[in-house]
């Protein structure tokens, strides 16, 4: 029995595997022909889109712009970051409204440190010459130039062979096409933002004037500027008293006294000792935060600055001094006239441009994006901080004319 059912088990496995060679042995009886004019696009598709867990990155590591402070004993106290922060040490603090974008630069003094600096700012002053410069420029390095002085009382007094026309590629200071505008002050309009008590009112004004009592003032601390702003004040003296404080006058008079003084006189003689593009220094300024008249040698230093043209008058208002004294001593006695050179309070704050400005703040900007977008620009001195844009004959012509 056992043997006829090991037989039959063995005829069905032989019949099987016949049958199963036959199908695989024998050619297809129908296929399937693709055509060549069928766009892939136009077939049939079935997507199957799984969402698969995010991953996050990990953080990329990146370099952050090293500015290298090259000659840091220049700067007063050598308290170069508070200078840049704030622009002049007469600056107040910044409002507490302010806020850096631009927090991520490194400072450093460190001249060890020039090979790796992305930015390097060159202090430029008269009274700082360089005591060495960089060895080895890096071609997307950029030099800055840093000075609140005007273009006679630096650029002459350094060895131009090194200090070449395309030496720098970015500028900080008081012009208004620097690239980081830096000024002595500025006047701000008013908004309204602006706190009731940086707006002058007419009635403060008016007690302002009421308590003058001298005609002109000058506090003078440079003795024989380039401007020859001394022969202009001993003309001046001539036809009125003036009264003169400060180093070259042999009279102490500290800041209160100064403010003091400017706010007993109808005008205060703010003459600088140099006549440059935009040059306006602290004389100017705090005479308008007295608020008292400045007179000055030319209007055309005022050229793109946001300043009233009635805020002061100047001295190429006029066909000679003696014109210009007569004009002084006619609003002396105008109050109704005086007044209209204050017109300019209604529109401008008391306070200092400074309390929102951080020229420290625009440094790093630049640097970071010429650092992250590997720009470069070169500032041409020849153009840029020429002494030909100066002005320093402007007084001895005017006196000459007769």
């Amino acid at each position: 029995m056992e043997f006829y059912k090991l037989l039959c088990f063995l005829v069905v496995l032989v019949f099987m595997i016949l049958i199963s060679s036959y199908f695989l042995l024998e050619e297809p009886r129908y296929t399937i022909k693709w055509s060549k004019q069928v766009a892939l696009k136009e077939m049939p598709t079935t997507q199957i889109t799984t969402k698969l867990p995010t991953i996050p990155k990990p953080p990329i590591k990146r370099e952050l712009p090293l500015i290298l402070i090259w000659n840091p004993k220049c700067i007063p106290n050598q308290n170069y970051l508070y200078e840049m922060d704030r622009g002049t040490a007469n600056y107040p603090p910044l409002s507490h409204n302010f806020k850096c974008g631009y927090t991520n630069c490194k400072f450093t003094s460190d001249r060890k440190l020039e090979a790796n600096a992305s930015t390097i700012i060159f202090w430029i002053h008269k009274v700082c010459p360089m005591d060495g410069w960089p060895q080895h420029r890096r071609e997307e390095q950029n030099y800055m130039m840093f000075t609140i002085e005007s273009t006679s009382e630096t650029i002459p007094y350094y060895n131009r062979t090194m200090l070449t026309d395309t030496w720098f590629n970015t500028t900080v200071n008081y012009r208004i096409d620097s690239t980081v505008f830096m000024p002595n002050d500025a006047l701000t309009r008013i908004t309204k933002d602006t706190p009731k008590e940086d707006i002058w009112d007419k009635e403060e004004i008016l007690e302002i004037v009421k308590g003058k009592t001298k005609l002109a003032f000058q506090a003078v601390s440079h003795c024989n500027a380039e401007s020859d702003r001394d022969l202009l004040t001993k003309k001046i003296k001539e036809y009125i008293e003036v009264d003169v404080v400060g180093h070259c006058n042999g009279v102490g008079c500290n800041g209160d006294c100064k403010n003091r003084e400017m706010k007993n006189h109808f005008f205060y003689l703010a003459f600088e000792n140099s006549v440059c593009p935009n040059y306006v220094t602290e004389k100017f300024w705090n005479a308008l935060r007295i608020p008292t008249v400045p007179v000055v040698i030319t209007r055309s230093v005022f050229t793109g600055m946001d300043v009233p043209k009635n805020a002061f008058i100047a001295l190429d208002d006029f066909n000679s001094v003696k014109e210009l004294v007569e004009y002084m001593k006619d609003l002396r006695n105008n109050t109704e006239k005086y007044l209209r050179h204050f017109e300019w309070t209604k529109t401008y704050t008391k306070r200092h441009y400074g309390y929102n400005h951080s020229p420290k703040c625009r440094i790093c900007e630049v640097a970071t994006k010429m650092f992250e977008e590997k720009t470069k620009s070169v500032i041409d001195l020849n153009k840029f901080w020429n002494l030909k844009g100066c002005k320093n004959n402007l007084v001895k012509d005017f006196l000459n004319k007769g």
